[in-house]
């Protein structure tokens, strides 16, 4: 078992989270697969990828760094917080590489807006509250580069 896997489980059940991989990773395997047959894109993800992803996140949107409430009772779409499966580059499929764990919030934002929306919201917030720009000036923000970067968040 993939030690980040064993730390997730483990803090589920610190937390007391009923935290199920199998039915959380199956969920979000079947919505991407149904979501691929009805736009007909590319998809090839398994059951044992979306797992990975999911250990790997550490329970945080890989876009804006909050913590993700994870659960079994199928209300995926009703809880803002809840995991989604994003595509990075929304011109290809649900493809190994091009896909990542966001919460739904998030994943909704991209789908209407862009990253560039959600960039200038939280640049605007940083504002606000006196702090840098998540960016820096002359750092592209849709080239796609920083998209994907878990290690910085857009949370302050």
């Amino acid at each position: 078992m993939d030690a980040a896997l064993r730390a997730y489980k483990e803090h589920a059940r610190r937390d007391g989270i009923k935290y199920v991989p199998a039915n959380v990773a199956k969920t979000l395997l079947k919505r991407a697969k149904d979501s691929a047959y009805s736009r007909e894109i590319e998809f090839n993800l398994s059951l044992s990828h979306v797992d990975h992803l999911i250990a790997n996140c550490n329970r945080r949107c890989s876009i804006s760094g909050v913590e993700l409430d994870i659960c079994s009772d199928g209300r995926y779409t009703l809880n803002p917080w809840a995991p989604s499966l994003d595509r990075v580059d929304s011109a290809r499929g649900y493809v190994e590489g091009n896909c990542r764990i966001v919460c739904v919030a998030v994943n909704i934002a991209l789908n209407q807006w862009g990253i560039d929306v959600l960039h200038a919201i939280v640049d605007g917030i940083q504002k606000v509250r006196g702090k840098p720009p998540v960016l820096t000036p002359g750092e592209s923000r849709s080239n796609g580069a920083d998209v994907g970067n878990t290690s910085r968040s857009l949370s302050a």
